[in-house]
């Protein structure tokens, strides 16, 4: 098992693994279920734009493989509603960017 103690390394290494498994996995791809993971408590599913993975890499990489199936956001955050709204309105963002 490979531990990362140094946080910065730990990041790098967390959205290198997601971009090559996209670049990976191409075509058989058909579903992205989109959430972040908290810098502090390494928690997952919190709001998009507010964790360590790197959403400019994950919409570059799936643009290569010419994805073109679902994305689906997923949280597990007190402020549901707020969260998912903030979530939706940044990948919004980030994918008018893109056009």
């Amino acid at each position: 098992m490979l531990i990362i103690k140094d946080f910065s390394e730990r990041v790098r290494t967390l959205n290198n693994v997601i971009r090559n498994l996209i670049l990976e996995l191409g075509p058989k791809l058909f579903l992205v279920h989109a959430h972040n993971v908290d810098p502090i408590s390494w928690r997952d599913h919190v709001s998009l734009p507010r964790g360590v993975i790197d959403f400019n890499i994950v919409i570059e990489a799936l643009v290569d493989v010419e994805y073109k199936g679902f994305l689906v956001i997923g949280l597990e955050e007190r402020e549901a509603k707020d969260r998912a709204l903030e979530s939706g309105e940044f990948l919004s963002e980030m994918l008018s960017k893109m056009r």
